[in-house]
């Protein structure tokens, strides 16, 4: 009888136990997937905030403090994982040269954007990322980059259920054409 008493009481107090360990997992595979977004939605207000105050101070003439906010914007953009503020903060650094005339180093960062940006949307396997990508190498004349570029679009394209993915892809590879670039296809 005592026996069983024992049994009884082990068997409810291994019920309480695997109860809280199952509790515990749940609650620690919960906080990871919020801290997960939290990380991904700072990060990517991270990029648009720096990018704005870059923006703005170079439309006031301000170019070392563009240059500075450009740079937080950057390693921001990096660090959120995506494509899509790498290739916003390539579009600042073309601006950059146009306006401030600052040239090489800022051709060199947009392109380090865009390519940076081109192999994440490769990865998001994100159309839209690898055509803004493709297309801010077109706006800076690097062929070869235009070429991959509509190479993997062409790739994702043909396994994107949007009917229109295609026609995208073409649309781009004519104007690249057009313009002494890729021939379209």
């Amino acid at each position: 009888m005592k026996d069983r008493i024992a049994q009884a009481a082990w068997s409810g107090w291994t019920v309480v136990v695997i109860g809280i360990i199952a509790l515990s997992l749940l609650i620690f595979g919960m906080r990871a997937i919020v801290d997960v977004l939290a990380t991904r939605a700072s990060s990517h207000s991270a990029w648009h905030v720096h990018l704005t105050s870059a923006e703005a101070e170079l439309g006031a003439g301000n170019v070392t403090a563009a240059l500075h906010h450009g740079r937080d914007a950057y390693a921001a953009a990096r660090a959120s994982r995506r494509s899509d503020g790498l290739v916003e903060v390539g579009d600042f650094h073309r601006r950059l040269a146009a306006r401030a005339g600052l040239g090489a180093s800022a051709i060199a960062r947009a392109g380090e954007c865009y390519l940076n940006a081109l192999l994440r949307a490769r990865v998001e396997r994100s159309l839209d990322g690898i055509l803004r990508a493709t297309e801010g190498f077109f706006e800076l004349g690097d062929r070869d980059m235009v070429e991959q570029g509509l190479a993997m679009a062409r790739d994702i394209a043909r396994r994107d259920p949007d009917p229109k993915a295609p026609g995208r892809v073409h649309m781009l590879s004519v104007r690249a054409h057009r313009a002494g670039g890729e021939p379209g296809r």
